[in-house]
């Protein structure tokens, strides 16, 4: 019994000097290696150009969609103004009725303009947006310095079917247009 205590005291001490000289030298190891501190700067330049090239994304998709919404607020602006322009005339019974003349509406015209708040004008350069329906013409307007191309139409239905394609480019010029049509139709 005696010789098994010795050598569980032995065993004892020698581990206990083990563990000391190993916490003595853990202790002077205990920095980061270059490999380390290498790995980490990659995963952390890894994380960082994900976070930039996803905002710069958002961003861009952020534009995008600000120019679709500003394309599709001047279409409507047109509708609308377009759907009010008329005349009252007498009918055969000698009524006073309203007439709803497609052909009138012209967005350049003094007298729709006050109405409208951005200046249309005759398009400065050509551009070939098909119509829907009977086209009844072509204007430009600038917003923000971009410049929307507007073709208004309208189908001669049983309600009129109002169209207006606003279309825009990326660059400047006119290749690559991008559009939207906004329809509107007319109970008159």
């Amino acid at each position: 019994m005696i010789q098994y205590l010795l050598l569980v005291e032995i065993y004892i001490k020698k581990n206990w000097a083990v563990t000391k000289m190993d916490r003595l030298r853990n202790k002077r190891n205990s920095g980061l290696t270059l490999i380390e501190v290498m790995i980490s700067m990659v995963v952390i330049m890894i994380i960082v150009i994900g976070a930039i090239s996803y905002m710069s994304a958002c961003m861009w998709n952020a534009r995008k969609a600000d120019v679709r919404i500003t394309a599709t607020r001047v279409g409507q602006l047109l509708l609308e103004t377009w759907k009010l322009t008329g005349r009252y005339y007498l009918d055969e019974f000698g009524n006073q009725a309203w007439s709803w003349n497609v052909i009138d509406f012209d967005p350049t015209d003094p007298d729709f303009n006050f109405s409208l708040p951005y200046n249309f004008g005759p398009p400065s350069v050509p551009f070939n947006e098909e119509p829907i329906g009977i086209e009844l013409g072509k204007y430009e307007t600038a917003i923000d310095g971009k410049a929307y191309f507007v073709t208004l139409s309208y189908r001669d239905d049983n309600p009129y079917m109002l169209t207006a394609r606003v279309a825009w480019s990326r660059a400047t010029g006119t290749e690559n247009l991008q559009w939207v049509d906004v329809t509107s139709y007319s109970i008159y």
